[in-house]
C-alpha cells in the first residue's frame, strides 16, 4: 500500500480515527481501516490483542511518530497528550539513582 498522506486536525477533548488504515513504515499493513472515537470525560477505551497486531502502532501515529497512510486524525495539541509507556523506562537502583540519572548518586548519600 502506497503512503497517501492523511490529514492531522487538532481538536481539543477528543482523539478521533477516521478511516485511518494502520501501516508501518515500512509497508505493512496492520489495519486496513480504523474508526474510533474518544471523548474527553465520557468515554474508556482498553486496546486488547496479540502481540504485533497494532496497539502500539495506534499510538505511534497519534504521536506522529509513525506516518498517516490515510484518513484522518483528530487530536489534541500535543502539548495537551502524554503518553505513558506499557514498561516504565528507569535505571537500575535506588529512588535517588531515579533522579540523578543519567549521573550517578553519590555512594556516601550527601
Amino acid at each position: 500500500m502506497p503512503f497517501v498522506r492523511g490529514e492531522v486536525v487538532e481538536e481539543e477533548g477528543v482523539i478521533r480515527f477516521e478511516r485511518v488504515p494502520v501501516v508501518t513504515p515500512n509497508g505493512d499493513v496492520l489495519v486496513r481501516s480504523l474508526s474510533f472515537e474518544v471523548t474527553a470525560g465520557k468515554s474508556s477505551v482498553m486496546l486488547v490483542g496479540p502481540n504485533g497486531c497494532g496497539k502500539s502502532s495506534l499510538f505511534r501515529i497519534l504521536a506522529g511518530l509513525w506516518p498517516l497512510a490515510g484518513g484522518r486524525v483528530t487530536r489534541p495539541k500535543a502539548s495537551k497528550l502524554f503518553y505513558i509507556p506499557q514498561k516504565p523506562y528507569l535505571s537500575i537502583g535506588s529512588l535517588r539513582d531515579q533522579v540523578v540519572y543519567p549521573d550517578k548518586a553519590d555512594p556516601k548519600g550527601s
